[in-house]
């Protein structure tokens, strides 16, 4: 290849990954014309990382929470069903 048909083919790959970026981020809504549009979209991922790491945190304690309640209940019930029987 020569250097002429090697500084073409990386115009052509640099053109065609810039309009797929550029087409990808249209499909999300996204202005890439627009640097306020392009902040703004950064802003509400950072928010959704926000808010999904957040709800991992709540969902696991929740989780956990739900397990020791269950736990005590039957530790209870089984107790109590063992004072029930045999007198206590």
């Amino acid at each position: 290849m020569t250097q002429v048909t090697v500084a073409v083919m990386r115009e052509v790959a640099t053109q065609a990954a810039k309009e797929a970026v550029h087409g990808t981020f249209s499909v999300l809504g996204v202005d890439m014309s627009d640097q306020d549009h392009i902040n703004a979209f950064r802003q509400d991922l950072m928010f959704a990382r926000k808010s999904r790491r957040m709800q991992e945190k709540v969902g696991g304690r929740a989780l956990m929470t739900i397990v020791a309640l269950f736990t005590g209940g039957f530790v209870y019930a089984g107790w109590d069903y063992i004072k029930t029987k045999f007198g206590g």
